[in-house]
């Protein structure tokens, strides 16, 4: 699972102006959430989550992001 959304401008620091919610690869069942400011260019940060429901409540709280504002991708 794989989830990318951008920031609104009201929302953005750091420049931040993507950020990507991926399921962890290595089977930790865990949530991570990768802040970019451009798609093309690695993460400048990352952050883990133990379940999907608290990495979706930071998205809310910190950069308004709803559920509809997702784009599903597939790996």
């Amino acid at each position: 699972m794989r989830r990318i959304s951008s920031v609104s401008s009201k929302c953005q620091e750091q420049g931040i102006r993507w950020i990507v919610l991926e399921e962890d690869r290595y089977g930790s069942g865990g949530i991570f959430l990768y802040l970019h400011r451009d798609l093309n260019e690695p993460s400048i940060y990352d952050f883990w989550f133990e379940t999907l429901e608290q990495a979706e409540k930071q998205t809310r709280d910190k950069w308004g992001i709803s559920e509809t504002d997702w784009e599903y991708q597939s790996e």
